[in-house]
């Protein structure tokens, strides 16, 4: 089982040089577990990227349609009070934004109900930092 924060879900959608890695890291795995927030984060993610003109408004519409079709294959997490109570804790614990820490609150509420462990993935420096200090394996991170 594998989560994937936004940051990772961008690059299986907008090529770059980490898109290969994570397109293996799910290939790899039956189950894929998103935030309900990724799809919003997502949307931002390619409206700045429309705005800075790295992307036409037609190619953003694409991408945010693929995302959409592809949404219902993806396990998701919802944001609850069990999931925002825990976010609180966090941002207690680690230096995260707030939606950087209901994206891991979510992937341990999960990981704590789940019969296998959930790895998690993120592109972030400090939310890796942060879902290893709570003991979630981190997708690409050497065993420890």
């Amino acid at each position: 089982m594998v989560h994937l924060d936004t940051s990772l879900l961008v690059k299986l959608y907008v090529p770059e040089p980490e898109s290969a890695d994570v397109a293996r890291w799910i290939g790899e795995d039956s189950l894929v577990v998103v935030s309900e927030i990724a799809r919003v984060e997502f949307a931002s993610a390619v409206a700045r990227l429309v705005r800075e003109g790295t992307f036409s408004r037609a190619r953003g519409r694409t991408l945010l349609g693929r995302l959409q079709a592809d949404w219902e294959r993806y396990a998701r997490v919802g944001v609850d009070g069990r999931v925002l109570d825990e976010a609180i804790a966090l941002l207690a614990r680690h230096p995260l934004r707030t939606l950087d820490a209901v994206q891991l609150a979510g992937a341990l509420v999960i990981d704590r109900r789940a019969p296998s462990r959930l790895q998690f993935g993120t592109a972030d420096r400090r939310l890796v930092a942060a879902a290893a200090r709570e003991g979630l394996p981190v997708l690409g991170a050497p065993a420890a």
